[in-house]
């Protein structure tokens, strides 16, 4: 991907006080161009070890201009989960930051970095990978959220992530030459990276950067700036609300400005009413895999709860036996073989099964009903968790929950409901057994109840079941 040829001096990216013109950024990409140049062809595999920041997007954009494949590292990962990912990746080369570095920083305009190399790989090794990767010309290793287990190693080619951005930018209200993107998620993730930055910087206009998560922050960028966009996720929006809240000035106007967007898990039905009836403002929703990018969006909150319409570069469709949304591919997008890839006898291409559920309406409009590894099997009854959950956030001290199911090996599948609670406090297990019984039938009321100081959410706003799980059986949550 290249900049558009705008004039030098037309903004780019923004944090805080700090500027970078299109002219800067294009500089910036050029000097790491040519550290590309001098290291030689046998480059080809990049591993991106820095916080978000000005040079990690030039790093990323200068390793595309290169055809070098690039993965980005979460700083938030330990080291030994990082280490499983550079096993899969085996990078020729390292973009490192110090030790020192501040890495959970929001958004940093200079970090501290040294390029290392890597160990060469041997000629049949070499050839090994890339025949494993894809058929085509592989551009980014992603990580699939972990959310229900061991993250999936994928690999998305530059035809792909081409035919994305095309797409997108014929989406009603996607982000144009004179947008004002304000980015609150991670370039680390592809929807703050792929979806919010990169695609802006591609159409020319200007990404600007929260100089800390916190909601004054927040509220304060959005009246100072032209704002047309806003990239978020659950939490972000909660932040977004107490600022706004607190500094009532022009807050109508610019809310009114901008088109707000989510991602990741569906936005809790109480936040969307607070965002309408303070604001009077809709937050749309995109869907996506980091598979195949983003899968339907509503810029516009058009269709209440709605995901969007499919997008029109991918064959996906809703599959009748099972309501699951499934999409065919030329090729198959995982490093190593998964259950939810149906290969074509004797093809490279075939299914991906993305494991939601969904419902469409006669506008073609797409809802999210929960994932087919939410359906749980109690005492030989489906459940589905999803449907636990939202009859748990209807009660007046409950602030954020999330249900889960653990295996017993006399009783079967036990359903468990992890509970944050709001200034309200807490309820007894029972008492709260017993009021769920007004919306649920007796064998989906949970049999155990543990109080969590949060519910763990993936850098996408996924929740992270198999963590409180964890705490569960090391028996570090409270019931």
């Amino acid at each position: 991907m290249k900049l558009p040829a705008y004039g030098e001096d037309r903004i780019a990216l923004v944090c805080g006080t700090n500027r970078v013109t299109y002219g800067r950024l294009s500089a910036g990409i050029s000097d790491k161009l040519r550290i590309l140049q001098r290291a030689g062809a046998h480059i080809s595999r990049i591993a991106l070890d820095i916080p978000d920041s000005v040079a990690l997007l030039e790093w990323v954009l200068a390793a595309w201009q290169s055809n070098c494949c690039i993965m980005i590292l979460d700083q938030r990962l330990t080291d030994q989960d990082k280490e499983k990912r550079l096993n899969q990746f085996s990078p020729h080369a390292f973009i490192v930051s110090p030790g020192n570095a501040n890495r959970l920083h929001a958004f940093q305009m200079e970090v501290p970095w040294h390029w290392k190399e890597g160990p060469r790989l041997a000629e049949r090794e070499a050839a090994a990978a890339r025949e494993s990767a894809t058929a085509e010309h592989a551009a980014i290793m992603l990580f699939s959220s972990g959310s229900t287990g061991m993250p999936k190693g994928i690999i998305r080619s530059f035809a792909s992530l081409e035919a994305e951005w095309t797409q997108y930018s014929k989406e009603p209200g996607a982000p144009a030459a004179s947008s004002v993107t304000y980015c609150l998620v991670p370039i680390s993730h592809s929807f703050g990276l792929i979806s919010a930055a990169l695609f802006t910087l591609r159409q020319g206009g200007t990404v600007l950067f929260p100089t800390a998560l916190q909601p004054k922050a927040l509220a304060a960028a959005m009246q100072q700036w032209p704002i047309t966009h806003v990239y978020g996720v659950a939490f972000h929006y909660q932040l977004l609300a107490q600022g706004l809240e607190a500094s009532r000035q022009d807050r109508d106007q610019v809310l009114r400005s901008a088109l707000l967007l989510s991602s990741g898990g569906s936005l809790p039905p109480s936040m969307l009413a607070e965002y309408r009836d303070r604001f009077g403002m809709s937050i749309g929703q995109q869907y996506g895999m980091s598979e195949v990018g983003y899968i339907s969006v509503d810029f516009y909150g058009a269709a209440a709860g709605s995901v969007g319409r499919p997008a029109a570069h991918l064959k996906g469709m809703r599959r009748e036996e099972d309501g699951q949304w499934v999409i065919e591919l030329d090729c198959c997008p995982y490093v190593q073989a998964q259950s939810n890839w149906h290969a074509e006898q004797g093809m490279a291409g075939g299914l991906l099964l993305t494991e939601d559920l969904v419902d469409q309406d006669e506008q073609g409009f797409l809802y999210i009903r929960g994932r087919t590894n939410d359906v749980v099997s109690i005492g030989g009854l489906k459940v589905r968790l999803q449907e636990v959950e939202q009859a748990a956030l209807r009660h007046p001290h409950v602030d954020a929950c999330c249900a889960a199911a653990t295996q017993h090996s006399t009783r079967g599948q036990v359903l468990h409901l992890f509970i944050v609670w709001n200034e309200r406090g807490s309820v007894r297990a029972s008492v709260l057994q017993h009021w769920l019984r007004r919306f649920l039938s007796d064998y989906k009321i949970p049999k155990q109840i543990h109080s969590v100081e949060r519910i763990p959410l993936s850098a996408a706003g996924k929740i992270i079941r198999s963590e409180l799980l964890k705490e569960c059986s090391n028996g570090t949550a409270g019931s």
